[in-house]
C-alpha cells in the first residue's frame, strides 16, 4: 500500500490559521504538498472478501476540520466524480472544510495530488461537467467544470473559492473551472435561502437542479446556467413530499429525473429541462429517509433503487443499518411503481468502523452508490461497513407485479454482494468506479470522512464473497423495520446531512 502523507506540520498550521480566518491569506497546492511526512496515516487493518484489495491511500491536509473542533473525522471525505483532462484521467474529491481536491488517477495505484482549492465549506458534494468554448485567440476547446455545495446549517468561511470571485462567503452551489487541474478557479456563486445539499446537471448541460433538503419549501430549484458566469434561477417545482429534494439523479438521456426527497422517491419528466412535472411519488414505509434514487434497465425491465440512509446516518450502531429499496417502473408501473424487495449487506458487529456518530458511536447504513448498468453492478460506500461490491442481475428474474408477498415468502434474490473491504476506522461516504476492464475488474475510489482517498482493486475473476447479504420481500423489509422499532430502538438526530428525519414515527 501506498500512503501519501499530506497533514502539515503543528507550527505551520497555528501561524497559518488566524489569517485565513481574516481573508488574508490561504493555503495553496505548494503548502498541501510541504508536510506529507508527518501523517501517522490510517488502519491497516483491512478485511475483504478474496476478490478485494486495497492498493491506494491519499489522505488531505485537514487543518481547517481540525480547527473547526473534529477530532475523529477529521479527513471528511465526502463525494468523489470523475474528468479526463489532455489524456490524464482524474478523481475530483469534495470534503467537509477540507477544500476541493483533484487527484491525478491515470495510475490508479499511485494517484498523486494533481490540484487543492481552498474552499472552507460544508457538505461539498461534487459533480462534473464540460462545455465547449472558445479561448481568447478563437480557438475551440473542451472546458471541463464542477459544481461543489455549500449546505445550510454551516458556516462558509473567507476561502479561495469566494475571493477569486469577490463573492462573500455564502451556502449555495459554486461553479469551479478545473480545466488547469493545478490551478482550480470560481466561476461563479449560485445562492440559495435554504442552500445546497446537493445538486445536479442536467444531460444537456444547460440546467443545474438544486437539492437542499430544506428551504425551497417542498420544491426544486432550476437553475439556467447557460451563462456560467451569470446563473440565474429559471423556476422552481413543487414535488409535494412535504420536504425538499435530498439527492437528484437523471437518466443517460435526461428525459426523467428521480429525487430522493427525504419522505419519498419522486419521478419527474425532464424531456423539457427548463419546464419539468412530475409523474409519480413512491412513498415506502420501510424507508426512514429516501437518501438516493437512481435508475437502471435490467434485461427489458426498468427499476428505480432507493437507499435508506437510516434515520440520517444518526450513529446509532444498527449494522447493516438502512438498505436498498428496489421499485418496478417498466412501462405502465412508472405510473404506479411496484415494490419488488430490499437487500441489505451482511450483518456486522456494531463496533466496526470509526466512532464517528453521537457519542463516539459507529454509523453504519447505505450511502453513496453509483449503479453500472453495463456490468449489471452497484458499488456503494456503507459508512463504517466500508465499501460493497452488489451484483443485480437477479432483478431481471424476479416475478413481474406480483412480488409484495407476506413475510417469509422467498421470491429469489433480487442481488447479491460479489465483494466488499472495510477497514477498523471506516467511514465511507462515497464509492464509484472510473473504468471498468473487460473482464468486469475495476478499481474503486472511495471518499472517506476519516481515512482520506482510498483506492481498491476489484477482481472479477476471483472468488466472490462468502456471504451474499440478504435479499427480502416487500414485506420482510418492513416486517425488519417495524422489529427493529419493536426492539426499542430510539433514533437519533446526527445532523450528518443537516435533515430532519423522514417518518413521522421516528421522530
Amino acid at each position: 500500500m501506498r500512503y501519501a502523507r499530506l497533514l502539515l506540520v503543528a507550527l505551520f498550521v497555528l501561524a497559518l490559521l488566524p489569517a485565513v480566518q481574516a481573508g488574508a491569506a490561504v493555503l495553496d497546492l505548494a503548502d498541501v504538498l510541504e508536510a506529507r511526512e508527518l501523517a501517522s496515516g490510517p488502519s491497516e487493518d483491512l478485511t475483504a472478501s478474496a476478490n478485494m484489495s486495497h492498493v491506494a491511500n491519499l489522505q488531505w491536509e485537514d487543518s481547517f476540520r481540525r480547527a473547526g473542533g473534529r477530532t475523529i473525522d477529521t479527513q471528511g471525505g465526502t463525494d468523489v466524480e470523475f474528468a479526463t483532462i489532455d489524456g490524464r484521467d482524474y478523481a475530483v474529491a469534495g470534503t467537509y472544510q477540507n477544500g476541493l481536491q483533484i487527484l491525478d488517477v491515470t495510475d490508479p495505484e499511485a494517484p498523486t495530488q494533481a490540484g487543492w482549492y481552498h474552499c472552507d465549506i460544508l457538505q461539498g458534494d461534487v459533480q462534473t461537467f464540460t462545455r465547449e468554448d472558445v479561448d481568447a485567440d478563437g480557438n475551440a476547446y473542451t472546458r471541463h467544470l464542477v459544481t461543489y455545495t455549500a449546505d445550510s446549517g454551516y458556516t462558509a468561511r473567507p476561502s479561495a473559492c469566494f475571493n477569486d470571485i469577490n463573492a462573500a462567503p455564502g451556502i449555495g452551489t459554486l461553479i469551479i473551472d478545473i480545466t488547469n487541474p493545478a490551478e482550480p478557479r470560481s466561476v461563479s456563486h449560485i445562492t440559495f435561502a435554504g442552500g445546497s445539499h446537493n445538486q445536479t446537471i442536467h444531460p444537456d448541460g444547460n440546467y443545474l437542479y438544486n437539492s437542499n433538503s430544506g428551504g425551497c419549501g417542498d420544491c426544486i430549484e432550476v437553475i439556467d446556467i447557460t451563462d456560467l458566469e451569470n446563473p440565474r434561477i429559471h423556476t422552481r417545482l413543487p414535488i409535494g413530499t412535504l420536504d425538499d429534494s435530498h439527492d437528484l439523479t437523471f437518466n443517460a438521456d435526461g428525459t426523467r429525473a428521480y429525487s430522493a426527497a427525504i419522505n419519498g422517491t419522486v419521478i419527474i419528466n425532464t424531456e423539457d429541462p427548463a419546464a419539468p412535472s412530475v409523474i409519480t411519488t413512491i412513498f415506502d414505509p420501510a424507508v426512514t429517509l429516501h437518501h438516493q434514487s437512481d435508475p437502471v434497465t435490467i434485461g427489458d425491465r426498468e427499476f428505480v433503487v432507493i437507499n435508506d440512509e437510516l434515520a440520517g446516518a444518526g450513529g446509532n450502531e444498527v449494522c447493516p443499518g438502512g438498505g436498498l429499496h428496489v421499485w418496478e417502473i417498466t412501462g405502465d408501473m412508472e405510473d404506479n411503481p411496484v415494490k419488488v424487495g430490499a437487500f441489505f449487506t451482511p450483518e456486522l458487529t456494531v463496533r466496526e468502523g470509526a466512532g464517528t456518530g453521537l457519542g463516539g458511536t459507529v454509523t453504519c447504513t447505505s450511502h453513496v452508490f453509483r449503479i453500472y448498468p453495463e456490468q449489471e453492478k452497484l458499488v456503494i460506500g456503507w459508512f463504517g461497513a466500508g465499501v460493497h461490491v452488489i451484483d443485480m442481475s437477479g432483478l431481471a428474474d424476479l416475478p413481474v407485479g406480483g412480488s409484495v408477498g407476506v413475510a417469509g415468502q422467498s421470491i429469489g434474490a433480487g442481488m447479491v454482494e460479489v465483494g466488499f473491504a472495510r477497514f477498523a476506522d471506516s467511514d465511507t461516504w462515497s464509492a464509484k468506479v472510473m473504468d471498468w476492464d473487460e473482464d468486469g475488474s475495476a478499481y474503486i475510489f472511495a471518499d472517506d470522512q476519516t481515512r482520506g482517498f482510498d483506492v481498491y482493486r476489484f477482481d472479477n475473476t476471483a472468488e466472490t464473497a462468502e456471504n451474499p447479504g440478504t435479499w427480502l420481500t416487500p414485506a420482510d423489509a418492513q416486517l425488519r423495520l417495524d422489529t427493529l422499532l419493536a426492539s426499542g430502538f430510539q433514533p437519533k438526530q446526527y445532523l450528518i446531512c443537516d435533515l430532519t428525519l423522514g417518518r413521522a414515527q421516528l421522530s
